[in-house]
């Protein structure tokens, strides 16, 4: 495979990864638009069962969900000015990668503050009243943390392949 060849493959792996950021954002903002503003809810999802937890896991949150549209929308612009060599991409794929890692970077502190309610009362002797598997909350299984370093490995093999 030539570097042109490589080059326009990475490409559309970006363009892909914004496709993913944008369908489980749409997922997640119709079901936080109806969970939390209509009487009814629905529990929309797209992903394969692992030992009993839902990879990944959409939370039911607008606001997220429109997030991740967001980011989806810039890496396909980013991924189509790849594909048509232009180099206004970088700039693009780097804001979406600063983005991208900040909602990874959150769903890595939620889960951090979640585990640390979990082990704190044990150690003040105090009774945990809800011990349960926190892959069962879905921070950890969030598409916003899984697709982040799939985004990343997609920058950084462009980059390596067609430096700046």
């Amino acid at each position: 495979m030539g570097f042109f060849n490589l080059a326009k493959l990475v490409s559309l792996y970006v363009y892909f990864i914004g496709l993913l950021y944008l369908f489980y954002g749409f997922i997640g903002l119709i079901d936080g638009i109806i969970s939390w503003w209509t009487p009814w809810s629905v529990n929309l999802q797209a992903g394969f069962s692992l030992a009993g937890t839902l990879i990944p896991s959409v939370k039911a949150d607008p606001f997220r969900g429109f997030v991740l549209v967001v980011i989806g929308l810039i890496f396909v612009k980013g991924g189509r000015y790849l594909i048509k060599g232009k180099p206004d991409s970088w700039g693009y794929l780097t804001v979406g990668l600063i983005i991208s890692g900040t909602v990874a970077g959150l769903n890595l502190a939620i889960t951090l503050a979640h585990l640390l309610d979990k082990l704190y009362p044990p150690l003040l002797g105090l009774k945990v009243n809800d011990l349960h598997n926190l892959m069962k909350e879905g921070w950890l299984t969030d598409p916003g943390l899984i697709l982040f370093p799939l985004a990343l490995i997609g920058y950084l093999t462009y980059r390596k392949i067609k430096p700046l």
